[in-house]
């Protein structure tokens, strides 16, 4: 993810256009993106504390500025699979492990 960065300067550098660099950007970032919402999700899901306190601090370092901090994260997904339940049972909302 992180070269994908260091693609579109390049690609913004050595004179391909905004537009075509971006949308070179765009078809590589979306996809990983994508892939980053499953993984947390399998996180969320397996391993919600972290046996050390500054495992925290891996996922989000900055989450406390910018976002939800990792135990509200996960406090938050608990509470959606809790008030979910009986809709999860009954396939409303198809299958989520």
């Amino acid at each position: 993810e992180s070269l994908t960065v260091v693609l579109y300067w390049a690609l913004l550098r050595f004179g391909l256009s905004f537009g075509a660099a971006t949308t070179a950007y765009a078809f590589i970032i979306v996809p990983l993106c994508i892939q980053n919402v499953y993984i947390l999700h399998d996180v969320l899901h397996s391993a919600t504390f972290p046996p050390y306190e500054w495992q925290n601090y891996i996922t989000h370092p900055l989450a406390d500025f910018f976002s939800l901090p990792w135990m509200d994260l996960i406090m938050e997904h608990n509470r959606h699979h809790n008030s979910t339940f009986d809709l999860l049972n009954h396939g409303e909302f198809g299958w989520d492990p």
